[in-house]
């Protein structure tokens, strides 16, 4: 392993998404929603309001639960995972190398979230000032339209154009895909504010009616931008203020951690010098081509594979797995090193590479995201109770998932079974032809059937209190905690 930075902490690179946490966490010593006797020591036995609003949060595609009669359901779920983990443990899953790799995984990304909290989020103050000027903008709708470019010089010439005397409508049928915008302009119609990119909606609002910008730089481009019209709500009350300032601290709150994020990265990678090297790039790129067998496509050999495709990349640059990707202070890293990297990446955060300069800045966001771990361990961010906490409720979903792979695994279906599946149906198809449809709804019905049973066999003679009254008191609808969750930590590396 290459570079000091590597050696001074044990790393399993994470994605720059941030989990930024919310303030129901901290709340502590919260009465038991749930008490479960006779479970493994190893994991707590109780379930209660931080517990459940944890799993609420880390679980993105639960909707609001509003009523008890939904906190119940989801509640069942939390216990039924809980007892899965528990036989888990029994069975010695947490000693399985995937176990461990994905209990590192998250407990370092914990340690960012954690760094993320104090450094950035903490640190958002939003004045009465700035909710003020937000819902006169929120009541006034703009009519603008636009023409992107890839580069500031490239938007300075359509400027130029425009002042010229060349008509947006001309200038957008060479420029848009978009049949729509390519026909009509660029015409974007009347936008809202908060609904666009912070720096297009700042350049459009400060444009007087008929005046055309300067170059604008947003997260996607350049734009040149003219604003057609304005349209201002005459109902600006204060009792409509306060109504809406909830969904204007949404926005600002982003917002305003967004750019604290930026301004954090900017000074903590200043001393950095993190540099990556082209033909390192290039042959990754080209080998992601060979791999692909397909000239015309980039290295998306790198999107969210499998352990088996990135084995497959080492073994084909046995060659080059010395050569250098990335230097930065102190250290160094390989080809070889990026690819294990990689490979330790959870899988559902592995990166998508569509380009050799999207391949330069996913290296340049790994490194930047191992010096962050290693800050956050050399301020006890992973001592921190937040950090623990998180901890726990992964230890018991990883276990939850290995516990429900390793019982599923084993159902499988004859051959018989499927013929007579098969001859139950009223088809004139051939058997053959139906054949692996049939299998995977009967390997569904199977494992449908041994869930249910095996759930059954881990609840019984479990002596399990529900306490309704604690539960009902539970508040999942802040949308401000849930809204604000999942936060990324920007993209800049330098």
């Amino acid at each position: 392993m290459c570079g000091s930075l590597s050696q001074r902490l044990y790393f399993i690179f994470a994605s720059s998404i941030f989990l930024a946490g919310c303030n129901g966490h901290e709340k502590a010593h919260s009465p038991p929603i749930v008490i479960i006797k006779d479970i493994d020591s190893r994991l707590k036995n109780t379930i209660d309001e931080k517990d459940f609003l944890f799993n609420y949060e880390f679980t993105p595609a639960v909707s609001n639960l509003k009523g008890l009669a939904a906190k119940k359901d989801h509640l069942e779920l939390m216990i039924d995972k809980k007892l899965f983990a528990a036989e888990g443990l029994q069975r010695g899953l947490d000693q399985d190398e995937d176990v461990q790799n994905a209990l590192a995984w998250y407990k370092n990304r914990a340690i960012r979230q954690q760094l993320f909290r104090s450094k950035v989020r903490d640190k958002v103050v939003i004045n009465e000032d700035e909710y003020r000027d937000a819902y006169i903008k929120y009541k006034t709708n703009i009519h603008v339209r636009h023409l992107p470019a890839t580069t500031e010089e490239d938007a300075r010439e359509l400027q130029n154009k425009l002042l010229a005397g060349a008509t947006f409508q001309e200038l957008a049928r060479q420029i848009f895909k978009d049949t729509v915008l390519a026909g009509n302009g660029g015409d974007l119609g009347f936008i809202r504010w908060g609904q666009w990119d912070e720096d297009f909606e700042n350049a459009a609002y400060a444009l007087k009616p008929g005046e055309i910008s300067s170059p604008v730089q947003t997260k996607w481009s350049y734009h040149i931008i003219q604003l057609l019209d304005i349209k201002t709500n005459p109902l600006i009350t204060e009792s409509g203020f306060q109504a809406r300032k909830p969904t204007l601290r949404k926005i600002l709150f982003k917002r305003k951690q967004a750019g604290l994020a930026d301004q954090y990265l900017k000074a903590f990678m200043k001393d950095k010098h993190v540099k990556v090297y082209g033909p390192s790039l290039v042959f990754l790129e080209e080998l992601a081509k060979q791999y692909l067998g397909d000239e015309k496509r980039l290295p998306v050999v790198l999107q969210k594979f499998g352990d088996r495709e990135i084995n497959r990349l080492v073994l084909r640059s046995q060659d080059h797995l010395d050569e250098t990707i990335a230097v930065f202070e102190g250290g160094k890293w390989t080809i070889g090193d990026f690819l294990a990297k990689l490979k330790k990446t959870h899988l559902s955060s592995r990166p998508k590479v569509v380009s050799k300069k999207t391949l330069k800045d996913v290296v340049a966001r790994m490194v930047r995201d191992e010096f962050l771990l290693e800050e956050g361990y050399r301020l006890g961010l992973d001592k921190k109770q937040y950090v623990q906490d998180e901890m726990v409720f992964w230890q018991e979903q990883v276990l939850y998932i290995k516990m429900k792979r390793t019982l599923l695994d084993t159902v499988s279906v004859s051959l018989e079974e499927m013929k007579m599946a098969y001859e139950s149906k009223e088809t004139n198809r051939p058997f053959e032809e139906l054949r692996e449809k049939i299998e995977v709804e009967l390997v569904q019905k199977k494992q449908d059937l041994v869930m249910r049973r095996f759930l059954v066999e881990l609840r019984r003679d479990k002596n399990i209190s529900i306490y309704n009254d604690v539960l009902a008191a539970v508040e999942t609808t802040d949308d401000i905690v849930r809204g604000t969750k999942i936060q990324m930590f920007g993209l800049r590396t330098q």
